[in-house]
């Protein structure tokens, strides 16, 4: 596939950007493959959350223990509002809490 590019922009259009960005194979292999033990990460790998993943196992494990796990999150109450980022980010969290474990959440600036 031949890429094109806009003449306005100069911003690629074509399967090629596509493919660029695509993780490798075998990063996505594992995530698929692997037989998770915590019900966060099995939500987040049915909902298609999870792109790829450092140590997985460990992840799992520590998620998968039977203890509540503390996460937190953090926004910058001056910023002019909230984005598709921030939603992602407060979704993550509220699955965090369905599944057992203690999220915070931080306003500041």
């Amino acid at each position: 596939v031949r890429p094109t590019y806009s003449r306005i922009t100069g911003v690629r259009s074509s399967l090629e950007h596509v493919r660029a960005c695509a993780p490798p194979a075998e990063a996505t292999e594992a995530v698929a493959a692997a037989d998770l033990k915590s019900e966060f990460l099995k939500t987040l790998q049915w909902r298609g959350f999870i792109h790829q993943a450092t140590d997985m196992e460990a992840l799992d494990e520590k998620l998968g223990a039977g203890e509540p796990v503390v996460a937190y999150l953090g926004f910058d109450a001056t910023a002019s509002s909230l984005h598709v980022g921030s939603l992602l980010q407060i979704m993550l969290l509220r699955h965090y809490q369905r599944c057992g474990h203690k999220p915070i959440v931080l306003v500041g600036g």
